[in-house]
């Protein structure tokens, strides 16, 4: 009877469910919502969770990587900021090296070779070494500043009464002026830029001229402004005193100031008028040029130059000559 009443004891227990555990939500120590049973107090472990886990050990890998990947970069800047510290460092021992070794062979030609023959003393000296800044060498930039004057050769201007040429009358002169940078390729070759100007002298030229029923004089002035291209040989580069071959082209622009006194005869009054005229045409030159170094830096020159433009379909030509100073570097 006992067993029969545990049998259905048994029975009954395994028939009524289990109470289910209540959850709860809390927060741990990282501020992270977990889930608890709210009896126990035991965290129960959710889908939820796990994938919240599993996000924060991704991050941790990123922000390892991405540190990783700071510090390689930090290394890389420092290795190349002290290959150029060791870079800086050689040349500059390059550059002492080579003061030290002019300074040794300008001494040791200054004091002579000692030398014996047939038991005589004799002192052998050598011609001492040339500075290694002076003359022109490739790579350098010269920065010229000229003035001077020249005459025209020939100046033909269309007067309305015929072509007159100015090169034939008083004072047909004017003065130069320019400013320009070269850079030479090589020793014996350099390229650069210019700004000139040729100012003729105001009211300088005086052209008379007769027709029927009149006459009177023209005093042209002509002012050109020249934007050139320029080349230049050298024909000496290393000495201290060069000659060289300068040559140019580019474009000029041409302004001419007229005052005119016309005269007429029947009947008889004098007509005084001014006009401007422009024009723009190619200009080109060549010439020959001498220079003198004053310093390792500074240097002296002569320049003369044969020069060509058009002024109103007019072939002009003129000669000038220029006194230079050139800065070096």
């Amino acid at each position: 009877m006992k067993k029969i009443f545990l049998i259905w004891g048994i029975g009954m227990c395994l028939a009524c469910p289990i109470p289910a555990a209540e959850l709860c939500h809390e927060f741990d120590d990282n501020a992270n919502m977990i889930t608890v049973d709210c009896v126990t107090g035991e965290r129960i472990i959710t889908q939820a969770d796990i994938d919240r886990e599993n996000r924060a050990k991704e991050e941790a890998i990123r922000q390892q990587k991405a540190l990783e990947q700071k510090q390689n970069e930090e290394k890389q800047r420092q290795q190349q900021a002290e290959q150029k510290r060791q870079e800086k460092m050689r040349k500059q021992r390059q550059q002492e090296q080579r003061k030290l070794n002019n300074q040794k062979m300008r001494r040791q030609a200054a004091e002579g070779k000692r030398v014996q023959i047939d038991g005589k003393d004799y002192y052998l000296y050598e011609k001492p070494v040339r500075s290694q800044t002076s003359g022109i060498r490739s790579g350098d930039w010269m920065i010229s500043l000229a003035g001077g004057g020249g005459a025209y050769l020939k100046a033909p201007i269309d007067t309305g009464y015929g072509i007159t040429d100015m090169k034939g009358t008083r004072n047909g002169g004017f003065w130069s002026a320019s400013l320009s940078g070269m850079k030479f390729i090589n020793s014996y070759f350099g390229i650069g830029l210019a700004v000139e100007t040729n100012q003729h002298l105001d009211a300088s030229s005086n052209i008379s001229f007769y027709a029927a029923g009149e006459g009177g004089r023209i005093k042209p002035s002509i002012k050109t402004y020249n934007f050139m291209l320029l080349g230049r040989v050298n024909l000496n580069p290393a000495h201290a005193a060069r000659l060289y071959i300068p040559f140019g082209i580019g474009y000029a622009a041409i302004k001419e100031k007229r005052s005119s006194e016309l005269y007429h005869w029947y009947p008889y009054y004098v007509e005084a008028r001014t006009d401007n005229y422009s024009d723009s045409s190619l200009s080109y030159f060549g010439g020959i040029g001498l220079e003198f170094d004053l310093t390792e830096c500074v240097s002296l020159g002569l320049e003369g130059r044969y020069n060509k433009f058009s002024y109103k379909k007019q072939p002009f030509s003129y000669a000038n000559g220029l006194l230079k100073v050139n800065v070096k570097f």
